[in-house]
């Protein structure tokens, strides 16, 4: 269809003496925040702090947008540059309905547990129930770290050109965690089986189960069973990314400690490729949780 013809229906449809231009203008600052928001989605972190930054450049106090860069550097554990922001943010009076909470888990991220414990007693701003009692559990000690220390590059490997690609017995995974989650929603929405149980997507009016947030982060499932309890699905291509256990039992924890779900049993589930033995050390011992690995093979016939 082209630009005319769609002109021409919206006039038929909308009388108006605005152009189409005019009509579905977007300035600049909302198409960036847009474009972040959605790799943030497909956690494509790289883009989506590449357009936060493009957004705020033009509009430094565009509403959510410092708070979601935050977010953003968190999950790629550039902590100081999080810190530093959510500083920011909390000195100019931006963002404050998620801030204050997202600073918290930054500070207990760099092992700075006093300053959270200092932060959550003396500030007036709203701090969630779950985080208050998650650091109440902390040691009341400051971990002193080097900004080399928490920032970890994420290095991509690049094929010379011309040399053959390294045969032998790998283990094959996912190139991002979208990609898995669209496979195991697609699994769950036709009715197959999943982790040996009949699940479904959690739903209810204005509510969906992928990508459901609360305000300590973003699940990347939220599903439940015919008896109504919930499942968190945590979805990582490895183990080599985010403390997935320690992920898990903050979202376990906020929903033990939420009134809208105080009649609901809630357990974790965390599926990913290659888990270390450490985490699933970790998961073995505590019951609410179950650990699984997925697999893609390609097999040589």
């Amino acid at each position: 269809m082209t630009i005319d013809k769609i002109e021409e229906l919206y006039v038929k449809e909308f009388p108006t003496t605005m152009t189409i231009e005019e009509a579905f203008y977007f300035p600049m600052e909302e198409v960036y925040f847009m474009l972040a928001w959605a790799n943030g989605k497909a956690k494509n972190r790289h883009d989506e702090e590449k357009y936060y930054r493009k957004c705020l450049e033009i509009d430094p106090y565009k509403i959510y947008a410092n708070n979601n860069l935050g977010y953003c550097l968190y999950c790629q554990k550039k902590y100081i540059e999080a810190k530093e922001l959510y500083e920011k943010c909390l000195s100019d009076n931006i963002d404050l309905d998620y801030v204050p909470n997202n600073y918290i888990s930054v500070l207990i991220a760099l092992g700075r547990n006093k300053d959270a414990y200092d932060f959550v007693k003396t500030t007036k701003h709203k701090i969630s129930k779950a985080i208050k009692d998650r650091v109440s559990k902390l040691d009341k000690t400051n971990k002193c770290l080097k900004k080399q220390d928490v920032i970890k590059d994420v290095v991509e490997e690049k094929e010379e050109a011309g040399q053959l690609p390294e045969f032998g017995i790998k283990r094959q995974q996912f190139s991002n965690e979208k990609l898995l989650e669209d496979e195991l929603t697609a699994r769950i929405e036709m009715g197959m089986l999943v982790f040996g149980m009949k699940l479904k997507i959690y739903k209810r009016k204005g509510e969906y189960g992928r990508q459901y947030i609360i305000p300590i982060g973003r699940l990347d499932l939220l599903c439940e069973d015919n008896n109504g309890d919930l499942y968190i699905i945590e979805l990582k291509k490895d183990s080599g990314y985010d403390d997935a256990y320690k992920q898990t039992a903050e979202y376990l924890e906020w929903f033990e400690n939420s009134p809208k779900f105080k009649d609901k049993k809630i357990y974790g589930i965390i599926c990913l490729n290659n888990p270390s033995n450490q985490l699933i050390e970790k998961v073995h011992n505590d019951k609410r949780m179950k650990i699984f690995e997925y697999q893609i093979s390609y097999t040589e016939r």
